[in-house]
């Protein structure tokens, strides 16, 4: 699996369009919200904590995409609208919190008449 483009929509959005055709939508605060670098894996495994925006110094709805920076050839780096940039996502884990309606199972199959 290898990215084709990656394309900012906006600072909120971001697209891949992967080698297989995929083309896989993100929101900024989502990809925040799932950072893989070790602090917010640490975080998010604290029982004690509510919600993993709790390591947030803004509300989720402000987070935005600032820059990205391709990896070699398995992950891409994010920086975010609250200064943490720490995380790499490899490609397999990006595919995994693409969130296009067919991913996240909200596209209806409008199905023709039977012959």
């Amino acid at each position: 699996m290898k990215i084709e483009k990656i394309e900012l929509v906006s600072d909120k959005v971001l697209t891949i369009l992967w080698d297989d055709g995929h083309e896989s939508l993100y929101f900024a605060d989502h990809l925040r919200e799932n950072c893989p670098c070790a602090d917010c894996d640490a975080l998010r495994a604290n029982k004690q904590e509510n919600s993993p925006f709790k390591i947030l110094s803004v509300r989720p709805e402000d987070i935005r995409f600032v820059s990205y920076e391709i990896i070699g050839r398995y992950a891409v780096s994010f920086k975010f609208s609250d200064g943490h940039s720490t995380g790499i996502y490899t490609y397999e884990q990006l595919r995994d919190l693409c969130q296009c309606d067919f991913c996240t199972g909200k596209v209806v199959r409008i199905q023709g008449p039977l012959h």
